[in-house]
């Protein structure tokens, strides 16, 4: 089996696979042939039988036509260093009078395609207490096929809190093949429908001379030069709404009772206030219930 010599391939080729004897003539009569495809990885080549992996994406088996067999498309999903097998089961070999199985390998290259989504691994919980309340999400910067994104001049990913007509940029990290882990983003200020945009690329603002310096590299398929960058496109996530609550943490008494003695059956009125973690006051808009307790001093 001789295939076009290309090396090294992103995530879309076309393969053209030669039968050929052992002369180099092509073996234009052999139409009722078939080349089926395996994909092991570098390192379980050697004992495949046990290694076929299952993200190679296309058509597995195709006839030779003239001594030529095509594939139109051939995808693997996840990047890495591969290598791509094709088979001739059963064929004749004429000096051993015996059958044998044919095969060619070719070495692939896959790298990520260019980010396409931004994948929240963790939400926010639906009620967070305002200072105390933690949010540290880690968010994937991806491709179409969910594999990281690590070719780019790019890899910043911003958090921007929304709450009512207020935006505020949280922090800014960079991209790895784990993911983005984002320390606390909080503490966030008391409100209720509130949530946080992810967003990586050229989604502005670009700075002074408003251009985006943000790009995504291209490569040529078949030697794996780099093209001209292509502006790396915006892409966005928008975490689940959230409120953020105020904890109540003391209870403050304004009106203390007389210091003098107080005879049995005689009327207590206290004045008490709630107050959260900072101590300021909490203002509720519903009727809520507090428990008293009466312990003696001695």
């Amino acid at each position: 089996i001789i295939y076009n010599n290309y090396q090294v391939r992103t995530q879309n080729h076309r393969c053209i696979i030669k039968l050929q004897d052992e002369y180099g003539n092509i073996l234009d009569n052999q139409d009722s042939v078939s080349v089926n495809t395996k994909l092991f990885t570098i390192e379980t080549r050697n004992h495949a039988q046990n290694s076929n992996l299952d993200f190679l994406i296309g058509t597995r088996s195709r006839p030779a036509v003239g001594g030529l067999v095509t594939f139109p498309k051939i995808r693997v999903l996840v990047p890495g260093q591969y290598v791509l097998r094709f088979e001739v089961p059963g064929s004749l070999d004429v000096k051993r009078d015996e059958t044998s199985l044919v095969m060619g390998n070719i070495v692939l290259h896959i790298v990520n395609q260019p980010r396409n989504q931004l994948i929240i691994q963790q939400q926010p919980a639906l009620n967070m207490v305002a200072i105390s309340g933690v949010y540290a999400p880690n968010v994937k910067l991806a491709d179409a096929f969910g594999n990281p994104v690590t070719s780019s001049n790019c890899l910043q990913v911003s958090a921007t809190l929304n709450y009512g007509s207020n935006t505020v940029l949280l922090q800014v990290q960079n991209a790895s093949a784990g993911g983005v882990n984002f320390s606390n983003l909080g503490p966030f200020p008391p409100g209720i429908g509130m949530n946080i945009t992810f967003s990586s690329g050229c989604c502005g603002p670009f700075g002074p001379n408003n251009t985006c310096t943000c790009f995504d590299i291209r490569r040529r398929s078949h030697t794996m030069s780099e093209l001209t960058p292509s502006f790396a496109p915006c892409v966005i996530a928008m975490s689940r709404n959230f409120n953020i609550v105020l904890g109540t943490s003391t209870i403050g008494v304004l009106d203390f009772p007389p210091m003098f003695p107080l005879k049995v059956g005689d009327p207590i009125t206290l004045n008490l206030i709630l107050r959260d973690d900072l101590g300021l006051n909490v203002k509720v808009n519903q009727e809520i219930n507090v428990s008293l307790q009466l312990q003696s001093c001695f």
